[in-house]
């Protein structure tokens, strides 16, 4: 096995106190309770706020789930997701992630896979939802936005949890992958490959000590875009502008109304999509500094586009579901004392 002092950039941080995903929310939540956390539909809420919300859907969902057992997340990208995500965890439950775009017929296996103990959803899927969690047995269905809102959440008096705290091998999430059969299977990762993963692309796209601010595009069910639009994110203590639907003028819009440091890119359709943005010529993009992309093979011919464009360099990563760490080229720049001079590995 490769050790994971490679990627390591001192012997101490392989000691470091975040070990967990929960230990990162708590270090953000503790550190920068007053920075705005999420924004989506007009709505922010910071890290205190969303301390609160995690903490008290959580204590709802270990009235009906017990350590180990499964979450299922029919969400799209919203500051509810990220408070179901964050809740599951803290109820030590493993979430599973599954597309809300995906019809009944597409949905009713990969919960049968997953077997949940509960299934949360947005009012959008709450009909689907609670008609297949009857046909499958799923006891128990909480609509965000319909049977309790995040204000409801963040409102309510604050009480301990009697759990354990997390370990690194207890499991982070579940994804769904086809790999090249076709046939989707449940992915598992421990909180320890996933906070291993964040590092490993922290490597790649180095975080700020402060003011980062995030916009991603890809679904948070998608590998790529939980990790930098869920925990990358959180890892960095940043703001996190959730777009509310991909639409080229609407994100040049808040790429420059928000001063976004990192955006999310992902596949070439998404910066090609961009570059066709009537309101991208004339827009102030100079807080922008990371363009990462992934999910297909990019044309070099797209990224020259965008650096005419923008000045800035478009660099891929490549990852998978069944590895989750996202590798790639680092920072063209002299490597610092004990950092490993090439690109970040991935365990195997």
């Amino acid at each position: 096995m490769m050790k994971t002092e490679l990627l390591l950039e001192t012997t101490a941080e392989f000691a470091a106190p975040v070990s967990t995903l929960c230990d990162m929310f708590d270090r953000a939540v503790a550190t920068t309770p007053r920075t705005v956390a999420l924004r989506h539909l007009g709505v922010a809420l910071t890290y205190h706020e969303m301390g609160r919300a995690v903490a008290a859907l959580a204590r709802r969902l270990s009235s009906t789930v017990v350590p180990g057992e499964v979450i299922a997340l029919v969400l799209p990208n919203s500051i509810e997701f990220q408070i179901a995500y964050f809740a599951a965890l803290n109820a030590l439950a493993a979430p599973a992630l599954l597309n809300p775009l995906y019809p009944a017929a597409q949905l009713a296996p990969l919960l049968r896979d997953a077997a949940p103990r509960a299934v949360l959803c947005a009012p959008a899927t709450r009909d689907i939802v609670t008609r297949l969690a009857y046909e499958l047995g799923i006891p128990n269905v909480v609509c965000l936005g319909r049977d309790v809102s995040v204000r409801d959440l963040v409102a309510e008096p604050t009480k301990p949890m009697s759990l354990r705290t997390a370990t690194p091998t207890d499991l982070g999430a579940l994804f769904f992958s086809g790999g090249t059969t076709g046939i989707p299977k449940v992915v598992e990762h421990t909180h320890g490959r996933l906070v291993f993963a964040v590092r490993s692309m922290e490597h790649i796209f180095p975080k700020r000590t402060d003011d980062e601010v995030f916009l991603p595009i890809a679904p948070f069910t998608h590998i790529y875009g939980f990790l930098t639009g869920a925990l990358l994110p959180l890892s960095a203590c940043g703001e996190t502008v959730i777009p509310e639907r991909f639409q080229p003028e609407l994100i040049v819009e808040l790429l420059e109304q928000h001063r976004v440091t990192f955006f999310g890119g992902g596949p070439p359709a998404i910066y090609a999509g961009v570059l066709a943005a009537g309101n991208l010529g004339t827009a102030d993009l100079s807080a922008l500094r990371e363009c990462p992309a992934g999910a297909a093979p990019f044309p070099v011919e797209l990224m020259e586009r965008w650096r005419l464009a923008t000045g800035l360099e478009i660099r891929e990563g490549y990852g998978m579901s069944e590895i989750a760490p996202i590798s790639g080229p680092p920072p063209f720049s002299s490597p610092k004392p004990g950092r490993l001079a090439g690109p970040s590995l991935a365990l195997p």
